[in-house]
């Protein structure tokens, strides 16, 4: 009747995310990870783990600074053209037991706040972008699951997010009616405020968060 899929999403903060740490989470608690502002460095330290032992599928896109991506999977992956439109890399999943099989996809929309300002407009790009794209996904998976997960760096009150979960898309968060569940700040003397971070699903359900 369904197969269970668990789904881990984490914005990297330009490679600096704790790497023992991270493939502890990973090993325990993910089938598929989603992951943003991934550094050839961090690739390499999280290889040194031996997580290519529980993940050996990956679709992997690292750059500098904030600008890369990584897709890493129990299962085999099939990239989605196009691989990087500048905030969204995807992949067809080959999960046993699933007619058809899902897309999963990551995420990272631009700050708007940075820069002074100035990248509010990029940010509503972005987000423009975003809609496109999950639609281009929608179209290519028919009656089959998509799942996107990622920095949408918007909050549920912001229309442009909103906007967004149409096309039988559905905010993971919402389904579940778990309330708020802020997601940033995450540094550990600060607890985290506002939900920037989600993870939208099409033709599959959220059990748990």
């Amino acid at each position: 009747a369904h197969v269970e899929i668990r789904v881990l999403s984490s914005n990297l903060r330009k490679g600096r995310a704790d790497v023992p740490a991270f493939a502890e989470l990973a090993r325990t608690s993910a089938d598929v990870m989603m992951l943003s502002e991934l550094t050839p460095d961090w690739v390499r330290h999280f290889y040194s783990t031996g997580i290519r032992k529980e993940f050996p599928y990956s679709l992997l896109v690292p750059a500098p600074d904030a600008g890369g991506f990584g897709i890493w999977s129990r299962f085999p992956l099939e990239p989605v053209s196009p691989l990087k439109g500048g905030s969204m890399i995807a992949a067809r999943m080959e999960v046993p037991g699933v007619r058809v099989d899902p897309v999963v996809a990551g995420l990272h929309i631009m700050n708007p706040l940075t820069y002074y300002g100035r990248a509010f407009r990029q940010w509503r790009e972005g987000i423009s972008a975003a809609a496109v794209r999950m639609d281009h996904l929608a179209d290519i998976s028919g009656s089959g699951p998509v799942i996107v997960a990622g920095d949408f760096n918007s909050t549920p009150d912001m229309r442009q997010f909103r906007d967004l979960l149409t096309n039988g898309y559905r905010d993971a968060v919402e389904q579940r009616g778990t309330g708020v569940a802020p997601t940033y700040p995450s540094y550990p003397w600060f607890p985290p405020l506002i939900t920037i971070d989600h993870v939208l699903t099409r033709n599959a359900t959220a059990t748990s968060i």
